[in-house]
């Protein structure tokens, strides 16, 4: 489960209370994938801190569509 206080307002919720006044609401929801990606990010960081000047930050790999771009990635990529 999820709370979520940034949603609502994106989303431009609001309730009219028993006050009579407008309320901004509370979201909860669940996040199952999102919570898991982000859980198993945050691992793979911790994990790989001793091993950081070993692995590179990213890896990047590109492909020419045409032959236009040929000479870009040859010498770029």
């Amino acid at each position: 489960m999820q709370v979520d206080f940034f949603m609502t307002e994106r989303l431009d919720a609001e309730y009219v209370g028993e006050d009579g006044a407008r309320h901004r609401p509370v979201m909860l929801h669940r996040a199952i994938v999102g919570s898991l990606e982000r859980f198993i990010g945050i691992l793979i960081e911790k994990v790989r801190e001793p091993y950081q000047s070993g692995w590179p930050r990213y890896r990047l790999r590109c492909s020419n569509i045409t032959d236009a771009q040929a000479d870009y990635c040859r010498g770029n990529c």
